[in-house]
């Protein structure tokens, strides 16, 4: 059904950008423009013509502006329906409206306004300019709605070309509803937080959750390729994150590619000399600081080549020349995620071009950040693992005392193991992963394959090697494993019932054990 001759606008908006101009284009088009008194200024300013909508009603905006749409006139003209309602509009008078444009007051400016301002922020709760857009979507079939004047030179070049097709006159409303649905759901969030502070609750977790994502890229496939998959994006995103990612070249993103490239810049994020993070499926296997970023990749690529494989590179400094020369000699790579890259590192890649190269620029501070995992018909919610590492807060429980670079390595693995699928065990020497045990479901296990692991090294070379456990270790027998790799400072929680028995076994070794406080699980 197409919606031709529109001879009729009602403009009420509040953010006027591009209006003016989309006015001059519906004046081409004949069509005749009633407005309400601030946009009416502007227009008329701009040498417009445009018709006060209080005229037309014969009645005024009165109280400070706040009731001027709310007229049976307006709303009975934009829910008339043509053929059926034309006898009512013609004895009452009233002027059909077939284009509506309509924004509302900014209420997202003042949700921070505090309690006693609150009067302030009731201002700016639109009442008039919701009922507007609702009832103009509602009534799709015969009207046409804009919320969004990124829609307006679409909107005048179908005008022209005669497309205001029913399709896209249904488009409109949905943006519209989606309009008013986000509206109402900031003022939600305003009032929701007021009244759990009046009832001194100051939850974070509110008995009622109302989040907004917006899509920002389909998958070809989930996790395995019978499963659809798609990625969203919280509306403000923060520099230096995943959802900051801009794709320089390479193959279209999986939704495993995203999930790996999240930790790996996570967790490279948490160092501020020049550091190397290599991800396989959902954990760390090399990590590497070293005062010159290729050396650093190096490092973290011969921890565990064989993990190496097809993971994700991620790098905190700028990707130059020299790094990535050194990517492409050593390993087959899905994704390298950095915060920039030199044009003469792209060259590198040229030939390379299903490697997906990310940046996700600058790295912001993130506070106050959630974190979210799915279960059936539910989500789990809880703050994000941000805690600030203080190493004066660390308490030695041994006789022996971790020498200085022994305790600069446990900050190193401490960073790194919070990382690492528990239960996790990461073993360090001079800033840099040399084994990594995880996602076992005994920390014994754990540790036996980072032994493992590095007994397929030149395991003499490495003196005094330090272990981080993201848990506590709840038996002795965790010591005596950990001995076998010659392992002189754990890192560790604390926290057992046993922790007197796990110490007095360390003892025996001359070990050093510095108990944290508190834990890094990651399920």
């Amino acid at each position: 059904m197409e919606l031709k001759n529109i001879k009729t606008a009602l403009i009420s908006v509040f953010e006027k950008s591009g209006i003016v101009e989309f006015a001059r284009e519906l004046v081409k088009n004949n069509i005749k423009l009633f407005s309400t008194e601030g946009t009416a200024n502007l227009l008329k300013k701009n040498k417009i013509k445009v018709y006060n909508i209080s005229n037309y009603i014969n009645f005024p905006e009165i109280m400070e502006g706040r009731l001027k749409t709310l007229h049976y006139q307006i709303y009975a003209g934009v829910l008339y329906k043509k053929g059926i309602d034309d006898s009512i509009l013609k004895r009452y008078s009233i002027i059909p409206f077939d284009l509506v444009v309509a924004n509302f007051y900014p209420f997202s400016k003042k949700e921070n306004v505090k309690d006693r301002d609150i009067e302030n922020v009731l201002n700016y709760i639109d009442i008039g300019g919701p009922a507007i857009v609702r009832a103009a979507a509602k009534n799709f079939k015969y009207v046409s709605i804009l919320v969004d004047s990124k829609d307006y030179s679409s909107f005048v070049k179908n005008l022209n070309d005669n497309k205001l097709s029913f399709n896209e006159r249904m488009r409109l409303a949905m943006k519209a509803f989606k309009y008013t649905f986000s509206y109402e759901q900031k003022i939600f969030n305003f009032f929701n937080e007021r009244v759990n502070n009046l009832n001194k609750t100051k939850k974070k977790f509110p008995k009622i959750l109302n989040m907004q994502f917006f899509k920002k890229n389909d998958f070809l496939y989930g996790e395995n390729k019978h499963q659809k998959g798609a990625f969203y994006t919280e509306k403000k995103i923060l520099s230096g994150s995943i959802a900051n990612i801009k794709k320089i070249q390479g193959k279209k993103l999986s939704l495993n590619n995203i999930y790996d490239a999240d930790i790996a810049i996570e967790c490279v994020k948490e160092f501020d000399q020049p550091t190397c993070v290599i991800v396989k499926h959902g954990t760390p296997c090399g990590v590497a600081t070293n005062k010159n970023l290729r050396k650093a990749y190096i490092l973290a690529y011969e921890s565990d080549s064989i993990s190496a494989f097809g993971g994700i590179i991620a790098f905190n400094k700028i990707l130059d020349f020299e790094t990535a020369s050194e990517i492409i000699k050593k390993q087959f790579v899905e994704v390298v995620v950095f915060p920039d890259i030199t044009l003469d590192a792209i060259k590198v890649f040229k030939n390379k071009p299903n490697v997906r190269l990310l940046s996700v620029g600058h790295f912001e501070d993130e506070k106050k950040s959630l974190d979210f995992k799915s279960v059936s018909n539910g989500l789990l919610i809880q703050e994000k693992d941000q805690i600030l590492i203080n190493s004066k807060n660390w308490k030695i429980v041994t006789q022996r005392n971790p020498t200085k670079k022994e305790k600069e390595d446990a900050i190193f693995a401490w960073k790194v193991v919070k990382f690492v699928k528990s239960n996790g065990i990461v073993y360090v020497n001079d800033s840099v992963t040399i084994a990594i045990g995880s996602g076992q479901p005994n920390r014994l296990s754990s540790i036996e394959i980072a032994n493992k692991k590095l007994s397929n090294k030149n395991r003499k070379s490495y003196k005094n090697i330090v272990m981080a456990s993201d848990a506590f270790l709840p038996f002795s027998d965790s010591i005596k494993e950990a001995n076998k790799s010659n392992i002189t400072t754990i890192i560790q929680p604390g926290g057992s019932i046993r922790d007197s028995k796990v110490i007095k076994e360390a003892e025996k070794y001359q070990m050093s054990i510095i108990f944290t406080n508190y834990r890094h699980f990651k399920h």
